[in-house]
């Protein structure tokens, strides 16, 4: 599930999808939670603050880059790479 928007409102709608999980047995997984932001972005939610922060540059969604940056070099380095393979 991807949430966007104001630290606060983010910081509900989890709090939220926690309680309705929690009436169906269900936990969130902190582990696997992400919190992609800038890094000069404070986040004062313990939950949140919880979650493994990722650099806006560094991102990807189903394997394909979102920016410039580290995972947009990565991914094309790959793609070059394989290219040169064949």
């Amino acid at each position: 599930m991807t949430l966007g928007g104001k630290v606060e409102t983010v910081a509900s709608d989890v709090a939220k999808i926690v309680e309705a999980g929690s009436e169906l047995g269900l936990s969130l997984n902190v582990a696997k939670c992400e919190l992609i932001a800038h890094s000069d972005l404070q986040v004062n939610d313990t939950l949140l603050q919880s979650f493994q922060r990722v650099e806006i540059s560094n991102i990807a969604l189903l394997g394909a880059p979102l920016f410039s940056g580290p995972a947009l070099d990565s991914s094309w380095t790959s793609v070059v790479m394989t290219s040169l393979e064949r």
